[in-house]
């Protein structure tokens, strides 16, 4: 389930437009929703980690119209993937849980 947190936490808090790994604290649609083009905005493919003055010079354009192109492309979150980190991140064989070869 998508939530800014998780954004932040998939993002490891970089900024996707200028790479600043201290100040990716704000979340980001990368398409603007709007009624015209009916992008959902709040999901994992259309949001990414962004610092406070990136999100303000993009606003509310694409990146392209801003002139600020993306660093890295964002990822959907599974359960398994959000199982995989929390288990790597406490030292525990993946291998032997049966989630990778």
């Amino acid at each position: 389930m998508w939530s800014r947190r998780g954004v932040l936490e998939r993002d490891n808090r970089t900024c996707a437009y200028c790479g600043s790994s201290r100040f990716g604290t704000t979340v980001d649609d990368i398409m603007p929703a709007s009624p015209l083009t009916r992008v959902e905005a709040d999901t994992w493919l259309n949001t990414i980690a962004a610092c406070l003055r990136c999100n303000g010079i993009k606003a509310n354009r694409t990146s392209e119209e801003a002139g600020i192109p993306l660093l890295f492309q964002p990822r959907e979150v599974t359960t398994r993937g959000t199982l995989l980190v929390a288990v790597t991140g406490i030292a525990t064989a993946v291998v032997a849980l049966g989630l990778a070869a």
